[in-house]
């Protein structure tokens, strides 16, 4: 098994001590002592889950509307580990999809919180579900460890619920001169309403 540095206990350089011994054959032997300084490699960030997943209804306001991690139903562990010491994460959405639609910007992450708020208005009757894909950027090579800066990627399922909206009318006008015995003037009152969640 190789060597761990975070997993071995150093009680003060990261070194471990070997001892060569070289054996001639013929009852001379000669040893060495070694020193392997072992250095810190940067490891990659993981999610705590593969997906996660939020409920937003059509109509909620944007900006006050926000998904705040271990608190919002489907949020839950929303975060991610690091084994290397002193390293965090900082976050951010890579892109937002709604079908064949990529590039949307319906939602915002903050950088540290991760709390995702709502950023533009949602029509259900227009799309009904999206897909955030997050990136956790770690700190990368600091201090003694190497390496590169790494990254983890999961994604937020977004539900869009219908809720009902008022119906609308078209304005109508009528004209009659003045002193008429008769009066009549129709309106089809039907034809001049609509109504975007007739049918459901």
């Amino acid at each position: 098994a190789g060597i761990n540095f975070e997993r071995e206990s150093w009680t003060n350089k990261p070194i471990v001590g070997l001892q060569a011994v070289i054996d001639d054959g013929k009852g001379g032997t000669a040893s060495r002592s070694i020193a392997l300084t072992v250095i810190d490699v940067n490891e990659a960030p993981s999610w705590k889950a593969n997906a996660y997943s939020i409920v937003v209804n059509e109509g909620d306001p944007i900006t006050s509307t926000k998904f705040t991690p271990d608190v919002s139903s489907g949020l839950i562990n929303f975060h991610v580990e690091d084994v290397d010491a002193d390293d965090f994460a900082t976050f951010r959405i890579v892109n937002i999809t709604a079908g064949s639609v990529a590039n949307l910007q319906v939602f915002t992450i903050d950088s540290s919180t991760r709390v995702v708020t709502l950023a533009q208005p949602l029509n259900y009757e227009e799309i009904t579900s999206y897909s955030i894909e997050v990136r956790a950027t770690d700190l990368g090579p600091v201090g003694d460890r190497v390496g590169e800066v790494l990254t983890a990627t999961t994604t937020i399922q977004v539900t869009v619920l219908d809720t009902n909206e008022a119906p609308t009318m078209d304005s109508a006008s009528m004209t009659q001169a003045e002193d008429q015995s008769n009066f009549l003037y129709r309106f089809n009152l039907k034809e001049m309403t609509s109504d975007v969640d007739e049918g459901r």
